[in-house]
Protein backbone atom coordinates (compact mmCIF):
# COMPACT_ATOMS: atom_id res chain seq x y z
CA UNK A 1 0.00 0.00 0.00
CA UNK A 2 1.22 3.50 -0.88
CA UNK A 3 2.28 5.63 2.12
CA UNK A 4 1.40 9.37 2.01
CA UNK A 5 4.60 10.18 3.87
CA UNK A 6 6.50 8.67 0.98
CA UNK A 7 4.84 10.79 -1.72
CA UNK A 8 4.04 14.09 0.06
CA UNK A 9 7.47 15.65 0.13
CA UNK A 10 8.83 19.11 -0.35
CA UNK A 11 10.42 20.07 -3.59
CA UNK A 12 14.20 20.38 -2.97
CA UNK A 13 15.53 23.90 -2.83
CA UNK A 14 17.10 25.15 -6.07
CA UNK A 15 14.99 22.84 -8.26
CA UNK A 16 12.92 24.87 -10.76
CA UNK A 17 10.22 23.01 -12.67
CA UNK A 18 9.56 24.53 -16.07
CA UNK A 19 6.02 23.81 -17.23
CA UNK A 20 6.84 24.28 -20.91
CA UNK A 21 10.04 22.20 -20.83
CA UNK A 22 10.08 19.32 -23.34
CA UNK A 23 11.72 17.17 -20.66
CA UNK A 24 9.53 14.99 -18.54
CA UNK A 25 9.70 16.21 -14.91
CA UNK A 26 9.32 13.57 -12.26
CA UNK A 27 6.41 14.27 -9.87
CA UNK A 28 6.55 11.92 -6.86
CA UNK A 29 2.91 12.71 -5.79
CA UNK A 30 1.52 11.93 -9.21
CA UNK A 31 3.71 8.82 -9.37
CA UNK A 32 2.34 7.62 -6.05
CA UNK A 33 -1.28 8.27 -7.13
CA UNK A 34 -0.65 6.38 -10.37
CA UNK A 35 0.73 3.43 -8.37
CA UNK A 36 -2.46 3.53 -6.27
CA UNK A 37 -4.61 3.49 -9.42
CA UNK A 38 -2.62 0.61 -10.88
CA UNK A 39 -2.96 -1.44 -7.67
CA UNK A 40 -6.75 -0.83 -7.62
CA UNK A 41 -7.04 -1.82 -11.28
CA UNK A 42 -4.88 -4.94 -11.18
CA UNK A 43 -6.19 -6.34 -7.88
CA UNK A 44 -9.49 -8.24 -7.94
CA UNK A 45 -11.25 -8.10 -4.56
CA UNK A 46 -13.66 -11.00 -4.09
CA UNK A 47 -15.78 -9.75 -1.22
CA UNK A 48 -17.75 -13.01 -1.14
CA UNK A 49 -14.76 -14.66 0.56
CA UNK A 50 -13.24 -13.71 3.88
CA UNK A 51 -9.77 -13.24 2.44
CA UNK A 52 -11.08 -11.09 -0.40
CA UNK A 53 -13.24 -9.03 1.93
CA UNK A 54 -10.29 -8.46 4.31
CA UNK A 55 -8.08 -7.38 1.41
CA UNK A 56 -10.73 -4.93 0.15
CA UNK A 57 -11.18 -3.45 3.61
CA UNK A 58 -7.43 -3.08 4.07
CA UNK A 59 -7.13 -1.29 0.68
CA UNK A 60 -10.00 1.07 1.59
CA UNK A 61 -8.34 1.84 4.96
CA UNK A 62 -5.14 2.74 3.12
CA UNK A 63 -7.08 5.18 0.86
CA UNK A 64 -8.67 6.82 3.93
CA UNK A 65 -5.21 7.18 5.53
CA UNK A 66 -3.86 8.89 2.39
CA UNK A 67 -6.76 11.41 2.36
CA UNK A 68 -6.36 12.30 6.03
CA UNK A 69 -2.55 12.60 5.59
CA UNK A 70 -3.20 15.02 2.67
CA UNK A 71 -5.44 17.20 4.88
CA UNK A 72 -2.75 17.29 7.61
CA UNK A 73 0.01 18.17 5.14
CA UNK A 74 -2.14 20.99 3.66
CA UNK A 75 -2.71 22.46 7.10
CA UNK A 76 1.03 22.35 7.89
CA UNK A 77 1.86 24.11 4.60
CA UNK A 78 -0.99 26.68 4.65
CA UNK A 79 -0.81 28.12 8.19
CA UNK A 80 2.61 29.85 7.77
CA UNK A 81 1.49 31.33 4.45
CA UNK A 82 -1.77 32.67 5.97
CA UNK A 83 0.19 34.41 8.74
CA UNK A 84 2.53 35.99 6.20
CA UNK A 85 -0.46 37.24 4.14
CA UNK A 86 -1.96 38.91 7.24
CA UNK A 87 1.27 40.73 7.90
CA UNK A 88 1.55 41.89 4.28
CA UNK A 89 -2.04 43.20 4.25
CA UNK A 90 -1.38 45.17 7.46
CA UNK A 91 1.76 46.78 5.95
CA UNK A 92 -0.16 47.65 2.76
CA UNK A 93 -2.97 49.32 4.67
CA UNK A 94 -0.49 51.35 6.74
CA UNK A 95 1.27 52.65 3.62
CA UNK A 96 -2.00 53.62 1.96
CA UNK A 97 -3.25 55.48 5.02
CA UNK A 98 -0.07 57.50 5.36
CA UNK A 99 0.02 58.45 1.68
CA UNK A 100 -3.71 59.37 1.69
CA UNK A 101 -3.18 61.88 4.50
CA UNK A 102 -0.54 63.65 2.42
CA UNK A 103 -2.48 63.35 -0.85
CA UNK A 104 -5.98 64.44 0.19
CA UNK A 105 -5.38 68.26 0.57
CA UNK A 106 -3.83 68.48 -2.88
CA UNK A 107 -6.48 66.18 -4.38
CA UNK A 108 -9.24 68.32 -2.91
CA UNK A 109 -7.85 71.45 -4.59
CA UNK A 110 -7.51 69.68 -7.92
CA UNK A 111 -11.07 68.25 -7.74
CA UNK A 112 -12.52 71.63 -6.73
CA UNK A 113 -10.99 73.26 -9.80
CA UNK A 114 -12.14 70.42 -11.99
CA UNK A 115 -15.67 70.74 -10.59
CA UNK A 116 -15.71 74.50 -11.25
CA UNK A 117 -14.56 74.04 -14.82
CA UNK A 118 -17.02 71.20 -15.36
CA UNK A 119 -19.85 73.33 -13.99
CA UNK A 120 -18.95 76.23 -16.28
CA UNK A 121 -18.72 73.90 -19.22
CA UNK A 122 -22.04 72.29 -18.35
CA UNK A 123 -23.67 75.73 -18.10
CA UNK A 124 -22.28 76.76 -21.48
CA UNK A 125 -23.45 73.51 -22.98
CA UNK A 126 -26.91 73.95 -21.42
CA UNK A 127 -27.23 77.46 -22.81
CA UNK A 128 -26.09 76.25 -26.22
CA UNK A 129 -28.54 73.32 -26.14
CA UNK A 130 -31.38 75.65 -25.25
CA UNK A 131 -30.39 78.07 -28.05
CA UNK A 132 -30.20 75.24 -30.56
CA UNK A 133 -33.46 73.78 -29.29
CA UNK A 134 -35.27 77.11 -29.75
CA UNK A 135 -33.89 77.51 -33.28
CA UNK A 136 -34.54 73.90 -34.33
CA UNK A 137 -38.04 74.09 -32.87
CA UNK A 138 -38.76 77.12 -35.07
CA UNK A 139 -37.31 75.36 -38.11
CA UNK A 140 -39.34 72.22 -37.40
CA UNK A 141 -42.43 74.40 -37.00
CA UNK A 142 -41.81 75.85 -40.47
CA UNK A 143 -41.30 72.34 -41.88
CA UNK A 144 -44.48 71.12 -40.17
CA UNK A 145 -46.79 73.81 -41.56
CA UNK A 146 -47.87 71.69 -44.59
CA UNK A 147 -48.61 68.70 -42.37
CA UNK A 148 -50.54 70.89 -39.92
CA UNK A 149 -52.68 72.22 -42.80
CA UNK A 150 -53.26 68.85 -44.47
CA UNK A 151 -56.99 68.91 -43.58
CA UNK A 152 -57.41 72.66 -44.21
CA UNK A 153 -59.32 73.97 -47.23
CA UNK A 154 -57.73 75.92 -50.09
CA UNK A 155 -58.56 79.28 -48.51
CA UNK A 156 -56.78 78.35 -45.28
CA UNK A 157 -53.74 77.10 -47.23
CA UNK A 158 -53.61 80.36 -49.20
CA UNK A 159 -53.68 82.34 -45.96
CA UNK A 160 -50.81 80.23 -44.57
CA UNK A 161 -48.77 80.85 -47.76
CA UNK A 162 -49.18 84.58 -47.38
CA UNK A 163 -48.18 84.47 -43.70
CA UNK A 164 -45.11 82.29 -44.36
CA UNK A 165 -43.95 84.51 -47.24
CA UNK A 166 -44.10 87.51 -44.87
CA UNK A 167 -42.08 85.69 -42.18
CA UNK A 168 -38.42 86.90 -42.25
CA UNK A 169 -35.40 84.57 -41.82
CA UNK A 170 -32.71 86.66 -40.10
CA UNK A 171 -29.21 85.88 -38.85
CA UNK A 172 -29.91 87.44 -35.45
CA UNK A 173 -32.71 84.92 -34.88
CA UNK A 174 -31.32 81.76 -36.42
CA UNK A 175 -27.54 82.27 -36.17
CA UNK A 176 -25.60 79.43 -37.78
CA UNK A 177 -28.92 77.73 -38.67
CA UNK A 178 -30.03 80.59 -40.95
CA UNK A 179 -29.37 78.61 -44.12
CA UNK A 180 -31.30 75.59 -42.85
CA UNK A 181 -34.20 77.86 -41.83
CA UNK A 182 -34.28 79.54 -45.27
CA UNK A 183 -34.26 76.13 -46.97
CA UNK A 184 -37.09 74.91 -44.72
CA UNK A 185 -39.14 78.03 -45.57
CA UNK A 186 -38.59 77.55 -49.31
CA UNK A 187 -39.57 73.88 -49.23
CA UNK A 188 -42.61 74.61 -47.09
CA UNK A 189 -43.80 77.32 -49.53
CA UNK A 190 -43.30 74.94 -52.44
CA UNK A 191 -45.24 72.19 -50.68
CA UNK A 192 -48.02 74.61 -49.69
CA UNK A 193 -48.31 75.92 -53.25
CA UNK A 194 -48.66 72.38 -54.61
CA UNK A 195 -51.12 71.54 -51.81
CA UNK A 196 -53.18 74.67 -52.63
CA UNK A 197 -53.44 73.70 -56.30
CA UNK A 198 -54.52 70.15 -55.45
CA UNK A 199 -57.04 71.35 -52.86
CA UNK A 200 -58.60 73.80 -55.34
CA UNK A 201 -59.02 70.97 -57.87
CA UNK A 202 -60.32 68.62 -55.19
CA UNK A 203 -62.79 71.20 -53.91
CA UNK A 204 -64.04 71.89 -57.43
CA UNK A 205 -64.47 68.14 -58.01
CA UNK A 206 -66.17 67.77 -54.62
CA UNK A 207 -68.55 70.64 -55.39
CA UNK A 208 -69.38 69.10 -58.77
CA UNK A 209 -69.92 65.74 -57.08
CA UNK A 210 -72.08 67.40 -54.42
CA UNK A 211 -74.23 69.08 -57.05
CA UNK A 212 -74.51 65.78 -58.90
CA UNK A 213 -75.44 64.06 -55.65
CA UNK A 214 -78.09 66.70 -54.96
CA UNK A 215 -79.42 66.17 -58.46
CA UNK A 216 -79.52 62.41 -57.99
CA UNK A 217 -81.19 62.79 -54.60
CA UNK A 218 -83.82 65.09 -56.11
CA UNK A 219 -84.42 62.55 -58.89
CA UNK A 220 -84.70 59.77 -56.32
CA UNK A 221 -87.10 61.90 -54.27
CA UNK A 222 -89.27 62.62 -57.31
CA UNK A 223 -89.16 58.95 -58.34
CA UNK A 224 -90.06 57.89 -54.80
CA UNK A 225 -92.94 60.39 -54.75
CA UNK A 226 -94.17 59.12 -58.13
CA UNK A 227 -93.93 55.53 -56.92
CA UNK A 228 -95.78 56.49 -53.74
CA UNK A 229 -98.55 58.16 -55.72
CA UNK A 230 -98.66 55.16 -58.06
CA UNK A 231 -98.95 52.79 -55.11
CA UNK A 232 -101.65 54.98 -53.59
CA UNK A 233 -103.56 54.99 -56.89
CA UNK A 234 -103.16 51.24 -57.23
CA UNK A 235 -104.34 50.81 -53.66
CA UNK A 236 -107.36 53.05 -54.39
CA UNK A 237 -108.22 51.11 -57.55
CA UNK A 238 -107.74 47.81 -55.74
CA UNK A 239 -109.99 49.06 -52.93
CA UNK A 240 -112.66 50.12 -55.40
CA UNK A 241 -112.41 46.81 -57.25
CA UNK A 242 -112.61 44.97 -53.96
CA UNK A 243 -115.67 47.00 -52.97
CA UNK A 244 -117.30 46.21 -56.34
CA UNK A 245 -116.37 42.55 -56.01
CA UNK A 246 -117.62 42.44 -52.45
CA UNK A 247 -120.88 44.13 -53.47
CA UNK A 248 -121.30 41.73 -56.40
CA UNK A 249 -120.55 38.81 -54.12
CA UNK A 250 -123.05 40.16 -51.59
CA UNK A 251 -125.72 40.59 -54.28
CA UNK A 252 -124.98 37.13 -55.61
CA UNK A 253 -125.21 35.73 -52.08
CA UNK A 254 -128.51 37.53 -51.52
CA UNK A 255 -129.85 36.33 -54.87
CA UNK A 256 -128.65 32.81 -54.09
CA UNK A 257 -130.38 33.02 -50.72
CA UNK A 258 -133.59 34.22 -52.42
CA UNK A 259 -133.31 31.47 -55.03
CA UNK A 260 -132.74 28.91 -52.29
CA UNK A 261 -135.74 30.30 -50.42
CA UNK A 262 -137.87 30.11 -53.57
CA UNK A 263 -136.67 26.60 -54.26
CA UNK A 264 -137.39 25.69 -50.66
CA UNK A 265 -140.89 27.12 -51.00
CA UNK A 266 -141.30 25.23 -54.27
CA UNK A 267 -140.19 22.07 -52.51
CA UNK A 268 -142.68 22.78 -49.73
CA UNK A 269 -145.50 23.35 -52.25
CA UNK A 270 -144.47 20.26 -54.17
CA UNK A 271 -144.38 18.26 -50.95
CA UNK A 272 -147.82 19.58 -50.02
CA UNK A 273 -149.15 18.72 -53.45
CA UNK A 274 -147.61 15.29 -53.21
CA UNK A 275 -149.17 14.88 -49.75
CA UNK A 276 -152.58 15.93 -51.07
CA UNK A 277 -152.18 13.61 -54.06
CA UNK A 278 -151.21 10.78 -51.73
CA UNK A 279 -154.21 11.57 -49.54
CA UNK A 280 -156.46 11.54 -52.61
CA UNK A 281 -154.96 8.25 -53.70
CA UNK A 282 -155.53 6.87 -50.23
CA UNK A 283 -159.17 7.98 -50.25
CA UNK A 284 -159.60 6.60 -53.76
CA UNK A 285 -157.96 3.36 -52.69
CA UNK A 286 -160.32 3.08 -49.73
CA UNK A 287 -163.25 3.79 -52.05
CA UNK A 288 -162.02 1.20 -54.52
CA UNK A 289 -161.47 -1.25 -51.68
CA UNK A 290 -165.07 -0.77 -50.58
CA UNK A 291 -166.22 -1.14 -54.17
CA UNK A 292 -164.12 -4.28 -54.44
CA UNK A 293 -165.74 -5.67 -51.38
CA UNK A 294 -169.20 -4.84 -52.77
CA UNK A 295 -168.28 -6.37 -56.12
CA UNK A 296 -166.92 -9.46 -54.37
CA UNK A 297 -170.16 -9.79 -52.51
CA UNK A 298 -172.06 -9.35 -55.77
CA UNK A 299 -169.91 -11.89 -57.54
CA UNK A 300 -170.36 -14.35 -54.74
CA UNK A 301 -174.08 -13.84 -54.97
CA UNK A 302 -173.92 -14.30 -58.71
CA UNK A 303 -171.99 -17.51 -58.38
CA UNK A 304 -174.49 -18.71 -55.87
CA UNK A 305 -177.26 -17.87 -58.26
CA UNK A 306 -175.55 -19.77 -61.04
CA UNK A 307 -175.48 -22.81 -58.87
CA UNK A 308 -179.19 -22.47 -58.42
CA UNK A 309 -181.70 -23.28 -61.12
CA UNK A 310 -182.00 -20.70 -63.85
CA UNK A 311 -184.11 -17.77 -62.99
CA UNK A 312 -185.69 -15.16 -65.06
CA UNK A 313 -183.71 -13.05 -67.56
CA UNK A 314 -183.58 -10.14 -65.05
CA UNK A 315 -181.74 -12.20 -62.48
CA UNK A 316 -179.20 -13.35 -65.06
CA UNK A 317 -178.57 -9.74 -66.11
CA UNK A 318 -177.90 -8.75 -62.47
CA UNK A 319 -175.44 -11.56 -62.11
CA UNK A 320 -173.58 -10.56 -65.28
CA UNK A 321 -173.44 -6.94 -64.11
CA UNK A 322 -171.84 -7.97 -60.78
CA UNK A 323 -169.17 -9.99 -62.55
CA UNK A 324 -168.28 -7.08 -64.85
CA UNK A 325 -168.01 -4.62 -61.90
CA UNK A 326 -165.77 -6.97 -60.01
CA UNK A 327 -163.46 -7.34 -62.99
CA UNK A 328 -163.33 -3.59 -63.52
CA UNK A 329 -162.46 -2.91 -59.88
CA UNK A 330 -159.65 -5.46 -60.00
CA UNK A 331 -158.27 -3.87 -63.10
CA UNK A 332 -158.30 -0.39 -61.45
CA UNK A 333 -156.49 -1.70 -58.35
CA UNK A 334 -153.77 -3.20 -60.52
CA UNK A 335 -152.83 0.31 -61.84
CA UNK A 336 -149.67 1.49 -59.94
CA UNK A 337 -148.26 5.08 -59.99
CA UNK A 338 -144.93 5.51 -61.75
CA UNK A 339 -141.98 6.13 -59.38
CA UNK A 340 -140.90 9.76 -59.13
CA UNK A 341 -137.42 10.75 -60.46
CA UNK A 342 -134.80 11.96 -57.92
CA UNK A 343 -134.71 15.78 -57.82
CA UNK A 344 -131.24 17.40 -58.56
CA UNK A 345 -129.55 19.83 -56.11
CA UNK A 346 -129.99 23.62 -56.25
CA UNK A 347 -126.43 24.12 -57.45
CA UNK A 348 -126.96 21.59 -60.26
CA UNK A 349 -130.13 23.39 -61.37
CA UNK A 350 -128.36 26.79 -61.39
CA UNK A 351 -125.34 25.33 -63.25
CA UNK A 352 -127.59 23.60 -65.79
CA UNK A 353 -129.47 26.82 -66.52
CA UNK A 354 -126.18 28.71 -66.91
CA UNK A 355 -124.75 26.06 -69.27
CA UNK A 356 -127.95 25.83 -71.31
CA UNK A 357 -128.32 29.58 -71.90
CA UNK A 358 -124.63 30.55 -71.61
CA UNK A 359 -125.18 32.93 -68.68
CA UNK A 360 -123.43 33.30 -65.34
CA UNK A 361 -124.73 32.02 -62.02
CA UNK A 362 -126.10 35.43 -60.97
CA UNK A 363 -128.26 35.66 -64.10
CA UNK A 364 -129.48 32.09 -63.66
CA UNK A 365 -130.42 32.84 -60.04
CA UNK A 366 -132.25 36.00 -61.13
CA UNK A 367 -134.24 33.98 -63.62
CA UNK A 368 -135.11 31.40 -60.99
CA UNK A 369 -136.26 34.19 -58.66
CA UNK A 370 -138.45 35.61 -61.46
CA UNK A 371 -139.90 32.15 -62.18
CA UNK A 372 -140.61 31.71 -58.49
CA UNK A 373 -142.38 35.05 -58.34
CA UNK A 374 -144.48 34.17 -61.36
CA UNK A 375 -145.32 30.77 -59.87
CA UNK A 376 -146.27 32.39 -56.59
CA UNK A 377 -148.54 34.87 -58.40
CA UNK A 378 -150.15 32.01 -60.34
CA UNK A 379 -150.68 30.05 -57.14
CA UNK A 380 -152.30 33.10 -55.53
CA UNK A 381 -154.57 33.47 -58.57
CA UNK A 382 -155.59 29.80 -58.33
CA UNK A 383 -156.33 30.20 -54.64
CA UNK A 384 -158.39 33.33 -55.37
CA UNK A 385 -160.32 31.50 -58.11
Amino acid sequence: MLDIEEIVVKVPEGVVVQQDSPLVVFDPIEAGLQALRDEATKTVFDCTTKAGDDAARQFRAGCVKIRTSADRAYKEWNEPMLDMQRQMRGKRDYIKDEVTQVEEPIDSQIKAEESRKAAEKAERERIERERILVITTKIEAIKGIPIFLINENSEGVQTAIAQLEARPIELEEFGDFTGEAASAKSKALETLSDMHTKKVLAEQAAEAARQEQLKLEEQRRQQAEAERQQRAEQARIAAEQKAITDAAAKDAAEQLAQAQAILAEAKRVQAENERQAAEAKRVEAERLQKSLEVDAQAKAAAEAACAMPKESPAVEAEISLGVVMADSTAAVLQIQPEPEEERPSDESIIRAIGDAFDVDAATAIAWIIEVGRNAEQANQLRKAA
